[in-house]
């Protein structure tokens, strides 16, 4: 058996009794923080609840299938930071279980797709969301770029996901962001939303400017909201953030 366990956004509180159970009962358990966001802290801490050594796999490893023979004749368990089906990496391995004929469990969990919502931003009327990758000599990405154009022709709220698990930091985002918009000539709002570890404790949501934005605090995880024109309600609620 193969469970997909989401973390939600503060392991090991955020875990349900449900996903505490698939994971003590599994012989081997995994974790992928490259979708997400774990700290090592919140790794030892589900271990010590659960009583289980956790491996941690890099990305390729997950992709290529490769922990689906551990869950043929035993129990495998995989960790991921949020929902487990909100990275297309996931349903992959999913379709990949099937044809192997390897029962699976997905077990769900809170995911910033809809934590987001606590900005006061409704979320019907968000579009596609993308990634702010870091930028490397020789790889400059600008395609989260084509993303608010394309939501802003529909009057659609964008979040970008920033690429913390490569170490981006909060101000690089903000001037990869402004430099990749300015090659593609996508106009930005006065104002953007900043969002830093929902669902924890010390979150924060700012409402902000560009360049007030670049000033913030470094604060892991975090995420960009490029909103469409407001609502009346949305206007409302984030005026109100202090």
């Amino acid at each position: 058996m193969l469970y997909l366990i989401g973390l939600g956004l503060n392991p090991p509180a955020s875990l349900s009794r449900e996903a505490l159970e698939a994971i003590r009962n599994s012989d081997v358990v995994f974790l992928e923080a490259y979708t997400g966001y774990v700290t090592e802290e919140e790794k030892k801490a589900i271990e010590k609840e659960t009583g289980k050594k956790i491996q941690v796999m890099n990305r390729e490893i997950i992709e290529s299938g490769s922990i689906l023979p551990y869950a043929m004749k035993n129990n495998a368990c995989l960790l991921v930071p949020g929902d487990p089906l909100a990275a297309t990496t996931h349903a992959d391995l999913l379709l990949k279980a099937r044809e192997k004929k390897i029962r699976f469990r997905v077990v769900h969990n809170s995911s910033i797709l809809t934590a987001i919502g606590e900005s006061g931003l409704q979320l019907y009327r968000f579009g596609r969301t993308s990634t702010i990758a870091r930028w490397q000599k020789n790889f400059q990405p600008t395609s989260f770029a084509s993303a608010i154009t394309d939501n802003q022709k529909a009057n659609l709220h964008t979040l970008l996901l920033a690429d913390t698990h490569e170490g981006m930091q909060p101000a690089e985002a903000m001037e990869t962001l402004e430099k990749a918009c300015k090659a593609e000539g996508v106009a930005l709002p006065e104002r953007l939303v900043i969002c830093s570890k929902l669902g924890k404790e010390d979150a924060t949501i700012n409402y902000t400017s560009l360049e007030e934005a670049k000033k913030l605090e470094a604060r892991l995880p975090f995420c960009i909201i490029v909103p469409a024109a407001l609502n009346t309600k949305e206007k409302e609620l984030l005026d109100s953030i202090v």
